[in-house]
């Protein structure tokens, strides 16, 4: 898995990139991952208590089922947190999937995380290793099936001493599509290099000073729709 450098390339033209984070002391305490998954009935609620839950229920799983479409042959899902000196976004990735992970030391310079050094670390291997709770935060991360060729997705906080905007993204691909909320916008987008085997990019405003883009390679776009595909990637972001 190959990180692709090309955003970071063609913003350059507009703008100044500085080498951000410093690097803590690694903290051995490690934090349980919020696994998500469908919560089963209780046969012991009285009917019309049953009738209620099944509804709030079947909305739950429903949600979880639209969550777990982007990572074929997935069947759970973790919280993992990314960020640059603190933790910004959590985003939920699939437990078998394959992880690559990076941060940045003081000099700036990307370092692959303690953990994820190999080419077969799971998600799961990386909550297992306390790889994702460091005091360094994981800046820049790419996950793909192991098992189900054609879908991977990666994604790289900008922001703090980076001196890229939303609006730098915006005007550098003005063909591109807003969407989002008015507190969290995001700009959905091609890049231009043909070498890249990206299907489509998301960068999304998390405040003023950072932003996080997804590059997207994947079935959902030809099977519900790129705006659709790209409104599920966005959905997987938590902002803290």
């Amino acid at each position: 898995m190959k990180r692709s450098k090309y955003f970071v390339i063609a913003l350059a033209a507009l703008v100044c990139m500085n080498g951000c984070g410093k690097k803590d002391n690694v903290d051995t305490n490690t934090e349980e991952s919020t696994v998500l998954s469908v919560v089963e009935s209780n046969a012991e609620t009285s009917v019309a208590e049953q009738n209620e839950t099944t509804e709030n229920k079947k909305s739950d799983t429903e949600k979880i089922e639209e969550e777990l479409s982007i990572y074929p042959g997935c069947t759970e899902i973790a919280e993992i947190p990314m960020g640059i000196t603190s933790e910004v976004v959590t985003i939920k990735m699939p437990l078998n999937y394959v992880i690559a992970g990076n941060y940045l030391d003081e000099n700036g310079t990307s370092v692959i995380l303690d953990g994820l050094d190999s080419a077969t670390t799971t998600v799961q291997d990386g909550i297992n290793a306390g790889s994702f709770y460091q005091d360094n935060k994981m800046v820049y991360a790419t996950w793909t099936s192991a098992e189900f060729e054609g879908t991977t997705i990666s994604a790289e906080v900008y922001g703090e001493n980076m001196a890229i905007t939303f609006d730098d993204v915006k005007t550098y691909y003005p063909d591109g599509k807003e969407f989002g909320t008015s507190d969290i916008p995001a700009w959905l987008y091609h890049q231009d290099n043909e070498l890249e085997n990206i299907d489509f990019s998301v960068c999304m405003q998390i405040s003023p000073e950072i932003i996080l883009n997804l590059d997207y390679t994947g079935p959902l776009d030809d099977e519900i729709g790129e705006e659709a595909a790209a409104q599920q990637l966005y959905d997987l972001v938590t902002v803290k």
